[in-house]
């Protein structure tokens, strides 16, 4: 049943590209998948050649999957087929979004068809019967990110974005649209940047014409189905009994890293336990916005070769244990997305790790925003999700370690359009992670020991604090020896707030700003003790 269709969805595409050749891909794949099985499970192949590492298969596996079973870029004079659909971003941007920005999700045939044999065969929403015999992609499938977003030269097209913003039983449409290198100058056509991400980010300026409403039923269904997702009864939920990965206990000589990501957050940690190795932590890993004015870019801290260039380009060589989101803002979650296979390969086919993921049960935007990489960390069961009822039922935490040192808790106030008052706190020993949760919206706990807080990640960048904010901030009324650190770069909030960084001052020894393309420090480390 499932072989039939398939081979319906073929007959629908052949059209927009060769399934022969897409099919050549999957046998390359099957091959380097067995290779890279084995390598994996310590068994030696015997060619008479040189043996290759698994990263060598790995990466000459990942070049045929971009290139050939994504396909995410047109060649030039190409006029490649994809579909697209309209994103809301008003909760996930902070701050919000006016609705005159252009933000596109993004398919090719290619992705249509990668993504319906990955969830045919994975997926326990996915209506099949999984015995479908083409799992080649299965291994080497890794969540990607595509979508086309205005910049500097799109001309804002009042005309198609009221197309694109039409909505049937409260959800956007699927339209069919051609992407491009060179202009036509046409009626529909719009201008800006087509991003993917599959480890690195790629962005170029493409051309976009907006086509039509998807008319084929069987290709609507498939793109339906693939665009789904689970309901709450299939994802699994953190209780303060379960597990989160962390050491019972937490020894002496940990560190953190916050990097400079500009007006955005990237925390890796480094906790030592007992036996003095290292559980490695990221709490948050965000890129930042390129902020427009009148239609240009004016942020400066992604022009060029800077400290937050470097750092965002190297994310992909980190390998974590365990990743905590602390709400699905883009400058805290988007470069998690050029994670290297570490952070996402199936644990079946690993001996050394397993890396867990911990974030906030998604607001419907970012459902659809990070659908891909949601359904899969939910398939590989590499996630859990903190239900925000649950929390609070637990007076805001979420989980604590046996020893008490590490605590994760959930800001007090469940917002639909600002996703910051219900962030996720992260405590270790000293040392508070606030994510955006403002003070008002700590837990009782975190507030009622506020003096213990030696070192602090302030929270929401240092923005502007009203009365109730800055009461809490003055519940800590012992001088701490330690750091007060504000993530922040270039941005049109007015981030950092002068008046919460002097209050700042008055609490902690040392006050620093990560700064953006301004500072030349790549990162500023916490002593954890």
């Amino acid at each position: 049943m499932n072989e039939i269709r398939v081979e319906k969805l073929y007959t629908v595409l052949q059209g927009d590209f060769s399934i022969d050749e897409y099919k050549e891909a999957c046998s390359q794949l099957k091959e380097l998948s067995l290779e890279y099985r084995s390598l994996k499970n310590g068994e030696n192949i015997n060619t008479g050649e040189k043996v290759e590492k698994p990263s060598q298969i790995y990466a000459k596996e990942h070049r045929v999957f971009v290139n050939k079973c994504l396909s995410p870029f047109p060649k030039r004079g190409e006029r490649k087929n994809v579909y697209i659909k309209w994103v809301d971003m008003s909760s996930i941007i902070d701050g919000g979004c006016d609705g005159t920005e252009i933000h596109l999700d993004v398919m090719t045939p290619q992705m249509l068809l990668t993504d319906y044999y990955f969830y045919l065969n994975n997926a326990d929403w996915f209506d099949g019967e999984r015995n479908i015999n083409r799992r080649e992609t299965e291994i080497f499938y890794k969540p990607w990110y595509y979508a086309f977003d205005q910049n500097e030269k799109t001309v804002f097209n009042e005309k198609i974005v009221s197309k694109l913003k039409r909505k049937v039983n409260d959800e956007y449409e699927w339209f069919e649209a051609e992407i491009y290198t060179e202009g036509k100058n046409v009626e529909n056509e719009v201008e800006g940047n087509l991003s993917f991400c599959a480890s690195k980010f790629e962005i170029r300026e493409i051309f976009l014409e907006v086509k039509g409403k998807v008319q084929n039923k069987d290709l609507q269904k498939a793109i339906d189905e693939v665009d789904d997702v689970p309901n709450s009864s299939q994802i699994s939920k953190m209780t303060t009994g379960g597990s989160a990965g962390f050491p019972d206990n937490v020894g002496c000589n940990s560190k953190a890293y916050v990097y400079n990501v500009g007006q955005a957050n990237c925390i890796y940690i480094y906790l030592k336990n007992f036996t003095g190795a290292d559980i490695k932590v990221f709490f948050d890993a965000g890129q930042p916005l390129p902020f427009f004015e009148n239609g240009i870019s004016t942020n400066t801290d992604l022009k060029g070769t800077t400290a937050v260039t470097e750092n965002i380009d190297k994310l992909s060589h980190f390998k974590p244990d365990i990743i905590i989101i602390s709400h699905w803002h883009y400058d805290h979650m988007m470069g998690l997305l050029t994670l290297g296979d570490w952070a996402y390969e199936a644990i079946k086919y690993k001996k050394k790790n397993n890396c867990q993921w911990i974030a906030p049960v998604p607001d419907h935007d970012a459902w659809g925003k990070y659908r891909r990489l949601l359904n899969y960390l939910i398939i590989r069961k590499k996630i859990c999700f903190v239900d925000f009822n649950t929390s609070q039922t637990n007076s805001g935490k979420v989980w604590e370690n046996k020893n008490k040192n590490v605590i994760i808790y959930q800001g007090n106030k469940w917002e639909a359009k600002d996703l910051n008052c219900s962030s996720l706190i992260l405590k270790i020993k000293d040392t508070v992670f606030a994510g955006d949760c403002l003070y008002q919206y700590w837990p009782d706990e975190l507030k009622n020991n506020i003096n213990d807080i030696q070192n602090l990640v302030v929270p929401h960048h240092a923005c502007e604090l009203d009365t109730s904010n800055e009461g809490v901030l003055n519940l800590k009324t012992n001088f701490s020896n330690g750091k007060a650190i504000i993530c922040s770069g270039y941005n049109t909030y007015s981030h950092p707030n002068n008046d919460h960084i002097n209050l700042l001052k008055q609490k902690f020894l040392f006050v620093e700003t990560t700064g953006g393309a301004a500072n030349s420090n790549k990162f500023e480390r916490i002593n954890i003790n």
